[in-house]
């Protein structure tokens, strides 16, 4: 998808070597966040024009620590973003700046989280042969004392708690921008 009205000089398929950072994205294993199943990023070419693609797993290693995609960018683009998962409705603007939707309810899963919902960013230039995600927000672990307990809930709620009768937006729409070492800087957050 083309963002502008400028057609790229140069769109062309690319190939990137994606892994995590630390704590990072779908399937959570001893502090470590693993790929899995047929996963897709959204990748922005930033040039003279935002070009956003989808890009489908083409390859994953045997302990799922990093994940081959392939994709449609603008090959001569100076500077490329990448978010986890792919979502049409991911966006960036020419200067950089991310925005992407954080899931206000999400359905547990024993031993991991819910696909989609921790979502991740990267940054990278031309010829960068290895990307690595970082999370843009926590993953917080939970366990029963029971099983009972466990099939007996049906609803856990977490707050950020601001003063005494505000809380923060955990969730929700946020942007996303880098410092110049790369780390993304989270903004926003409309539900909780």
């Amino acid at each position: 998808q083309i963002s502008d009205t400028k057609r790229p000089a140069e769109l062309g398929t690319m190939t990137i070597s994606a892994s995590m950072g630390t704590v990072s994205k779908t399937v959570y294993d001893n502090q470590s966040v693993l790929w899995e199943g047929d996963e897709q990023i959204t990748v922005f070419s930033l040039g003279e024009t935002v070009v956003d693609e989808a890009f489908e797993m083409s390859d994953c290693s045997q302990d799922k620590t990093k994940a081959q995609f392939r994709g449609i960018a603008d090959l001569a683009a100076d500077r490329y973003l990448a978010v986890y998962p792919h979502s049409a409705e991911n966006s960036c603007t020419p200067e950089g700046t991310v925005s992407v939707s954080i899931p206000a309810v999400q359905t547990a899963v024993a031993g991991g989280f819910a696909s989609g919902a921790n979502v991740a960013v990267a940054t990278f230039a031309k010829g960068d042969a290895d990307v690595t995600f970082k999370n843009v927000s926590a993953l917080i672990a939970f366990e029963f004392d029971t099983e009972d307990e466990a099939k007996n809930t049906k609803k856990v709620t977490f707050k950020v708690k601001n003063s005494d009768s505000e809380f923060l937006g955990i969730a929700g729409n946020v942007t996303v921008s880098f410092n110049s070492d790369g780390e993304p800087l989270v903004s926003g957050g409309d539900a909780y």
